[in-house]
């Protein structure tokens, strides 16, 4: 009903979390690095995202998402992905579980911190190119003209190569909208 009133398409929800460095567990190695991981499920999720607040990550430190398979790999997430505002997102990974693992050397420059706030539960309108021959970025409907198509789209070649699909938040949901790059 919304997507008839022209809103965007939501694919997926945010679920709060409110997971920190006190939660999952804590290894020290041999050689005195140190090591957090824990494990997310959502059960029956499409894809999932992370949304941390107090985030900032010390010189010589280490984030990492991973699909439990490990054959997704989201990072290494590190000091230059800090932000004054401590707030960082991730884009999705296709699970419905992942390892979420931070690593630190012996001797690294500060304290680490972060809080898991809120999780993007993707619940439909993810798909990769192998998946029922559908493509990312979805389909034409009947009245646009798609710029994959030849003969129509043919000149507009170098126009498609600056249009996006952006993943946005708003009031809990999650969801697709158009965009493009524009080099000024």
């Amino acid at each position: 009903e919304a997507e008839k009133n022209g809103t965007f398409y939501r694919f997926g929800k945010l679920v709060p979390a409110n997971i920190d460095l006190n939660s999952g567990s804590w290894t020290i190695l041999g050689n005195g690095d140190k090591l957090w991981n824990i494990s997310v499920r959502c059960s029956e999720a499409k894809a999932l995202s992370f949304y941390f607040s107090n985030f900032h990550i010390p010189s010589g430190g280490k984030l990492f998402i991973y699909s439990k398979d490990k054959k997704q790999l989201l990072g290494a997430y590190t000091e230059i992905n800090n932000n004054p505002s401590g707030i960082f997102a991730t884009q999705l990974i296709l699970t419905d579980e992942v390892i979420i693992e931070y690593n630190e050397y012996y001797n690294s420059g500060g304290k680490v911190s972060f809080i898991l706030s809120d999780i993007g539960y993707a619940y439909r309108g993810i798909y990769t190119n192998n998946e029922n021959n559908n493509k990312a970025f979805g389909d034409s409907e009947s009245c646009e003209v798609n710029v994959n198509c030849s003969p129509e789209g043919d000149n507009w070649q170098n126009q498609k190569r600056g249009a996006v699909r952006v993943s946005l938040v708003s009031g809990g949901n999650m969801g697709w909208c158009s965009g493009s790059l524009i080099n000024n």
